[in-house]
């Protein structure tokens, strides 16, 4: 049942995993934005001036790049596949970028409204939880 997994699961050990799971995010959160006030070494930056000229120049299909003027934090327009709930839907992902990129991978959250998926928190932070678990039609966006 959808509405058992938007939140808490009504299993045991999910409850356990999302409760540990939303603490885990809130304090990974509270130190993102520590570490985005740190610049971007050298490295990062190339990297990523080079993939989203990259990005640029190929850009996969369903996702967009809104430009801005921060290279550390990217937000992408994603439009849900066709043949799932999500179709004809178009969500946003927040990207943002440690100062050691591309060695600590970035943190990637659903900006408001966040889609409605048994791994996905209200406040858009995604659960990457057993994929097994995903009820029938939520394993794609």
């Amino acid at each position: 049942m959808i509405s058992t997994h938007l939140g808490f699961c009504a299993r045991p050990y999910c409850q356990r995993h999302h409760t540990d799971t939303a603490i885990a995010a809130a304090r990974s959160h509270d130190g993102l934005h520590r570490r985005l006030r740190k610049t971007l070494s050298k490295i990062a930056s190339n990297r990523l001036q080079k993939e989203l000229v990259e990005w640029q120049v190929n850009p996969p299909a369903g996702f967009k790049h809104k430009v801005t003027d921060n290279l550390q934090r990217w937000v992408i327009e994603v439009n849900g596949a066709h043949g799932t709930l999500y179709a004809n839907e178009t969500y946003q992902l927040q990207v943002d970028f440690p100062e050691n990129y591309p060695m600590e991978a970035p943190q990637v959250i659903f900006l408001h409204p966040a889609p409605l998926h048994p791994h996905i928190y209200s406040n858009g932070h995604i659960c990457l939880g057993n994929p097994e678990n995903v009820p029938l039609g939520f394993g794609t966006l």
